[in-house]
């Protein structure tokens, strides 16, 4: 007030603020500033560490959201891949089946061709070589239609293993009688079963899968070597 500054005229007093009264001084104790000093420190390194913190946890979740993106691409690829695999696979089958039925077809109708036109001439033993290539080609035939209506029912997923007690040595020893009568494997397969007991399986898989192997082990081996069916 006026007064304080010993001033008793208000007018004076407002001249003496104009031109300067005296100074202020604000001072803060060094302790304390350092503390403020060190607590912008720790707030500062805490806010950097949550955000390296989190960019961190970011970056994981990103490297393996992409991971399983691509594992996930892969698979797809993978099984779009096997698809054409067994796509194409069947393709070639079922035209590889369709060429092969040509040839016991020509036979069949080529040996009935010959009975028609020529049987009054024949021998009791010429009749019987053509019967038999006539048999042989229709068992030719149903092996492959039955090839086919395999790879039919595999597609559908309707394939079924119905087990029952098969005698293997009689089987196996079937299915080179059977190679044998298609004319091809004659004296060229020999046998070597040790398996003595009656066992649990699906005999008409079984029998598929051994015509399947003996054919093309016949079909493919050098001309005149021999086949080994070995059972265990």
């Amino acid at each position: 007030s006026p007064e304080e500054l010993g001033f008793a005229d208000p007018a004076a007093a407002a001249g003496a603020a104009g031109t300067g009264i005296g100074s202020v001084t604000i001072s803060m104790s060094l302790a304390s500033l350092l503390a403020e000093q060190r607590l912008t420190h720790a707030v500062a390194g805490a806010l950097t560490a949550m955000a390296t913190l989190l960019a961190l946890t970011a970056g994981l979740l990103l490297t393996r959201r992409l991971s399983r993106s691509l594992e996930s691409i892969a698979a797809a690829a993978s099984v779009a891949q096997e698809r054409e695999r067994l796509a194409d696979m069947k393709t070639r089958f079922v035209a590889n089946a369709s060429h092969e039925f040509r040839t016991p077809l020509a036979v069949i109708l080529s040996a009935t061709d010959l009975l028609a036109e020529y049987n009054a001439r024949m021998t009791d033993a010429d009749r019987r070589k053509r019967f038999d290539k006539i048999r042989r080609s229709v068992h030719q035939m149903t092996d492959l239609l039955e090839d086919v209506l395999t790879v039919g029912r595999a597609d559908a997923g309707q394939t079924s293993c119905i087990r029952g007690p098969v005698d293997v040595a009689a089987l196996c020893r079937d299915a080179v009688t059977d190679a044998g009568a298609k004319g091809a494997a004659v004296g060229r397969v020999c046998i070597d079963c040790d398996i003595t007991e009656v066992l649990e399986l699906d005999a008409k898989l079984l029998r598929q899968i051994l015509r399947n192997l003996l054919g093309n082990a016949l079909k493919y081996s050098p001309a005149g070597g021999d086949v080994r069916l070995v059972v265990r």
